[in-house]
């Protein structure tokens, strides 16, 4: 039995100390590239639905025609559509402008302020989508809500809400408010933000529509861990959601660098209806920096089509892990812990890595410093790891009682919570 671990180094310093070791195993070195996620791809080509009975690109550089800016909090500090804080949005039309408040920009006022829509005749439509693109930005308590309205804003149901986690940049909503405002022919619908010194909500291509009957999937959620393993089956997965009217399948290319590696079919969906499909993929060789895809061919509305995890994929084959710090630092796969006191490269000897903590107070302790590998695919035969060190007591921590320096290695399985102490 395989099993997929990532072993950790980890270094506890209570004064001025410096620790240095190095992994020797005389394997392969991957390449030495810095590990830095890349963004998720957000493909929005298409800012208006095909049957759109009302749209709003936000291009006036002011408030539009019969919308409403409303301040609840008497604080005077309201949307916006001259982008105050020069805030980078990246939807299909942002370059003739959008709707945006930016808490941060205001800087330190309580905020309630609503953007409403005009009223949107909907008796005609059987079924009802509202579609919009936007970004939120969260932190410092921002919330977003979005609401809809059948009765002329008498009565309120909230459809949306945002607050714990950014969305995409930007992020294509397509939100089924059948319920609500098919048949309607006084549907509002209500944006609200609160918050205080938070950070901001930006909004563009707002379209109320009745879906297209076909083609009119949309994919997301595709996942596949950070290091795959060569000469083996490793899942892939994403989430297809049919928006179009008419009940259908549809299937799903997932693709590494832009190069089919095969096809995954969805069950008979329903509108509104999700499934999660998959795919195995067997790479044949060690290597890096893929970037692993899925897409619907040939569907009407592109715009939600294709999705890509949201960092580098490395494939690794058993056993092997070898790095002697000799480029960039951090390596490509290794992380640390977000401590002050941070691993750091030295040259004596040549390419050994220390981590250097301040000289502290006598009633201070630092906080542990962790070095940590990329996963790496163990095959259950005997497997070795050599590394070299050196230890160095500060002579002030030592003679004022103050402790000395801990290198502890620690191992534990991917998805694992704890870590286990090695030898």
């Amino acid at each position: 039995m395989r099993n997929k671990l990532t072993l950790l180094i980890g270094l506890l310093v209570f004064a001025f100390a410096a620790n240095a070791q190095k992994l020797n195993t005389p394997l392969s070195t991957p390449d030495s590239k810095i590990w830095q996620p890349a963004e998720k791809i957000v493909k929005l080509d298409r800012a208006v639905p095909k049957a759109a009975v009302y749209t709003q690109d936000f291009s006036a550089g002011a408030l539009p025609t019969d919308w409403q800016n409303v301040d609840n909090s008497s604080s005077g500090l309201t949307w916006s559509f001259d982008n105050p804080g020069e805030r980078v949005l990246n939807s299909t039309t942002a370059d003739n402008g959008f709707a945006i408040i930016d808490s941060d920009y205001f800087g330190g006022s309580n905020e309630d302020a609503d953007l409403i829509s005009p009223v949107i005749d909907c008796s005609s439509l059987t079924v009802v989508e509202l579609n919009f693109q936007h970004f939120f930005k969260s932190g410092y308590g921002g919330a977003g809500v979005v609401s809809v309205s059948g009765d002329n804003g008498a009565t309120w149901t909230e459809v949306a809400a945002y607050g714990a986690a950014d969305t995409d940049n930007a992020a294509a909503e397509k939100i089924n408010i059948t319920s609500i405002a098919a048949g309607q022919s006084e549907v509002m619908v209500k944006f609200n933000w609160t918050g205080s010194w938070s950070l901001y909500w930006a909004i563009d291509d707002f379209a109320v529509s009745q879906p297209d009957a076909n083609d009119e999937f949309a994919i997301s959620n595709i996942t596949a861990v950070s290091i795959l393993e060569a000469n083996a089956a490793n899942t892939l997965s994403a989430t297809v959601t049919n928006f179009g009217v008419t009940t259908q399948t549809k299937t799903v290319s997932f693709q590494v660098d832009g190069v089919e590696v095969g096809t995954a079919t969805s069950a008979s969906l329903a509108y509104g209806e999700s499934e999660t499909v998959t795919f195995d993929w067997t790479p044949t060789a060690a290597s890096f920096d893929h970037l692993i895809s899925a897409e619907i061919p040939a569907d009407e509305d592109t715009s939600n089509d294709s999705v890509a995890v949201g960092y580098p994929v490395a494939v690794a084959e058993a056993g092997q892990l070898a790095q002697s710090f000799e480029g960039d630092f951090l390596p490509y796969g290794w992380s640390q812990t977000a401590n002050a006191r941070n691993w750091g490269r030295s040259g004596n000897p040549t390419f050994q890595i220390i981590n250097y903590a301040p000289l502290m107070a006598q009633d201070q302790n630092s906080p542990e410093e962790m070095l940590i590998t990329p996963p790496m695919v163990l095959d259950g035969s005997i497997t070795t790891l050599s590394y070299w060190r050196k230890g160095v007591n500060n002579a002030y921590g030592a003679a004022n009682g103050v402790g000395t320096s801990t290198l502890q290695l620690k191992y534990m399985e991917v998805g694992g919570t704890e870590w286990t102490n090695l030898g």
